[in-house]
């Protein structure tokens, strides 16, 4: 856990960029430091997870909790029909605690 993305991998192959109008990519322990991830520690992520995905889509919204990333990214023609966007978490370890 928390290792980069090798190099060798193209997100493309795995994405297919245009295929899909709405991309939801969820992962753990990625780009970040086992049990002490953050949310400031996500951006090279997210760049390479746009890079993938090209000029025709945004990221209209992302989350953290510890070490679970979430984001999602909108095809660009249809950003006028996105609103009311909001992201929350719900804490569901052992004593309601993130270990």
């Amino acid at each position: 856990g928390g290792k980069p993305c090798p190099a060798h991998v193209s997100l493309k192959d795995w994405l297919l960029p245009g295929k899909f109008d709405l991309y939801a990519i969820g992962t753990q322990e990625c780009e970040g430091r086992p049990g002490l991830s953050t949310e400031r520690e996500k951006p090279r992520w997210e760049a390479k997870v746009a890079a993938a995905l090209g000029r025709d889509y945004a990221m209209v919204a992302k989350h953290c909790l510890g070490t679970t990333h979430l984001c999602c990214f909108v095809r660009n023609e249809l950003l006028p029909h996105v609103s009311d966007l909001h992201t929350a978490h719900v804490i569901t370890g052992f004593g309601k605690v993130v270990a």
